[in-house]
């Protein structure tokens, strides 16, 4: 697999992205995959930082990094910067 040195998961209700970033902090994998494989690829992951928003699922994850040997930050939501489907713009009203 790519040398990967930080990982960033979007952690979602039902699918959670990753980007995956290497020495330089060049992206070099970006994937989303859904909600019940999130542990197994994490397992099959060389150890490496792994950050992702703090919220209640996120300390569940982060456990579970600690014990296959990852480093888990959790990050504030005050610096995380929300999806937005309409490229920060809200939709017209009509």
């Amino acid at each position: 697999m790519i040398d990967i040195t930080v990982l960033g998961i979007g952690l979602g209700k039902t699918g959670h992205s990753f980007a995956g970033l290497d020495d330089t902090g060049a992206v070099v994998f970006s994937k989303r995959l859904p909600q019940h494989r999130l542990l197994d690829f994490l397992d099959k992951l060389a150890p490496c930082v792994i950050v992702m928003e703090a919220y209640g699922g996120a300390h569940h994850v982060g456990r579970f990094c600690l014990q296959k040997g990852h480093e888990p930050r959790l990050m504030s939501p005050l610096y995380v910067r929300p999806h937005t489907a309409y490229g920060g713009q809200p939709p017209a009203v009509v």
